[in-house]
């Protein structure tokens, strides 16, 4: 799979309607979307804790070693919910997707998406050195 089927299938926007579908099971089909991009993407170095949005996040690196994954930790009220940081030409985009609370994790997207080059490549090689 590609970035942009990434984004599409990450996208908070396009979970309601799709197909016609309800709110509920747009999200179902899309976080198994998600399942399945994950697991292509191999994103397994780490995990990390991490917090953003005042909530505790487990970061993961991916095998392209560009694109970050972010999980919400046991005991976060987000969970479960997942965000993902990956490059978009000479800039990150960030999303989000679960089925959790998802105040805390936007508030963790905001901060995310605040998150300069370089605190980015340092979060990646952490990441590594937590094989």
């Amino acid at each position: 799979m590609n970035l942009s089927a990434v984004v599409s299938a990450m996208s908070l926007a396009s979970l309601v309607g799709v197909n016609g579908l309800n709110a509920e099971t747009a999200t179902a089909q899309k976080l198994q979307e998600l399942k399945v991009i994950v697991a292509e993407m191999k994103c397994e170095t780490g995990p990390v804790t991490k917090t953003y949005g005042a909530t505790p996040w487990l970061v993961y690196g991916c095998a392209e070693t560009k694109t970050l994954r972010f999980v919400a930790a046991p005991g976060n009220p987000s969970e479960p919910f997942g965000l993902m940081l990956s490059p978009k030409g000479d800039a990150y985009e960030a999303h989000a997707a679960g089925m959790g609370n998802p105040g805390p994790a936007f508030l963790a997207l905001q901060d995310v998406r605040q998150l300069s080059q370089s605190d980015i490549s340092a979060l990646i090689d952490e990441t590594r050195t937590k094989r």
